[in-house]
């Protein structure tokens, strides 16, 4: 079920999800 899961996301979300996570480390690391 898991391995599926990862497998769905396509390269769009990923990289909404990788640039959602760079923003939360910049605004961790300007607090």
């Amino acid at each position: 079920m898991k391995q599926r899961i990862t497998v769905t996301v396509d390269s769009d979300s990923y990289q909404l999800l990788k640039a959602y996570d760079v923003n939360i480390s910049g605004l961790v690391s300007t607090t």
